[in-house]
């Protein structure tokens, strides 16, 4: 009977410990509940990132070709030209001379590239400030791209054989990239019977005129843009200063590291009817030559996408933009729309030097 006292008075004296701590036998053995959300705040959700469907990004993978990391043989026109290099050694061939050496240099250097990938070339209306403080309404032609580090670029390697002699090749390189993007849009205009007239006098019989329009920064439509495109969360659309100050890390397994951006034009004429976007900045590769007057004169890979728009001018509608180059079933004006495009064949995208 004592003991039986003596176990309820400690069960007794246990509750009453429970009770005073806030708590309950039962409940200090669950887990305990998510703290509810303070009156007047609402709780913040998880917010997934968007996934685009299939097709809407256009990828373009980089094309890097080994001779890209290669100039020359050449001669280095200022060495050469330096006076009293040209000597007669009296215990070296004449080959191992520096003015010899000079005629034949061979330049060797890393060359990247990023691919590239972009939705439809689209138009939105915004009101744009004026310089003279006036809010002006505009069209403006715009494209969202990305573009992502894969890796793999093209590097020289260096070896020397068993007799001394070095050994050049060419090897995969990993490395952070910075994107100057340059983007411009240009197309071919249609003349007026006026501008037919006035072209013919000045010796030009061109029934089409070629207008060109560099990217702009328009900080104005950048976010009428991002809340049409929604590109996801934590992710920002870089204009074409702002995409020059990221670096683009390589890829990582779950992690592409990719850079969103987007390039805007303004005042398009809304005659134009067959029209390329040409970017550079994508790859460093470059080649050079001399031309007639002795300046030498360097080229840049340039990607070239191709688009046509059949609508008219008084009613621009961005349904009507297309990717890629006309088919058409007359072949004399099959050859002439491949000449605004300077290609032979019905090419969506190229890579040129330009």
């Amino acid at each position: 009977m004592q003991r039986a006292q003596t176990a309820l008075l400690g069960l007794l004296t246990f509750s009453l410990g429970l009770a005073c701590a806030g708590l309950s036998p039962v409940a200090a053995q669950e887990p305990a509940a998510a703290p509810a959300a303070a009156p007047g705040v609402t709780a913040p959700r998880a917010v997934i990132p968007r996934k685009l469907a299939p097709g809407i990004l256009t990828v373009i993978p980089p094309v890097l070709a080994d001779k890209e990391t290669i100039s020359g043989p050449a001669a280095v026109q200022d060495i050469v030209d330096m006076p009293g290099l040209a000597v007669t050694p009296n215990f070296l061939p004449l080959t191992q001379t520096l003015h010899e050496m000079a005629k034949e240099v061979t330049l060797r250097r890393e060359v990247w590239g990023l691919e590239f990938a972009f939705k439809p070339l689209r138009m939105v209306r915004v009101d744009i400030p004026q310089p003279n403080g006036s809010m002006q309404n505009k069209l403006i032609w715009y494209m969202v791209y990305r573009v992502t580090n894969r890796g793999e670029h093209r590097g020289p390697t260096s070896e020397e054989d068993r007799f001394g002699q070095v050994l050049y090749g060419v090897g995969s390189v990993n490395r952070d990239i910075r994107f100057f993007p340059h983007l411009v849009l240009e197309g071919l205009v249609e003349r007026t019977p006026a501008e037919i007239e006035a072209a013919a006098a000045a010796g030009r019989a061109e029934l089409y005129q070629r207008k060109a329009y560099l990217d702009r920064l328009i900080p104005a439509a950048i976010p009428a843009i991002y809340a049409r495109e929604r590109p996801g969360a934590g992710i920002r659309l870089h204009n074409s200063v702002e995409i020059s100050q990221v670096t683009i890390k390589p890829s990582v397994a779950g992690n592409e590291n990719a850079v969103w951006g987007v390039a805007t034009w303004e005042n398009i004429d809304p005659r134009i009817d067959y029209l390329s976007v040409f970017i550079q900045g994508l790859t460093n590769a470059f080649e050079y030559e001399t031309n007639t007057a002795g300046e030498v004169v360097f080229k840049h890979k340039t990607l070239q996408l191709n688009f046509w728009r059949p609508g008219d001018w008084l009613q621009e509608d961005e349904s009507e933009i297309h990717y890629g180059v006309p088919i058409v079933d007359n072949a004399k004006k099959q050859a002439e729309i491949y000449s605004m495009y300077q290609v032979t064949e019905p090419l969506d995208f190229r890579w040129i030097f330009r």
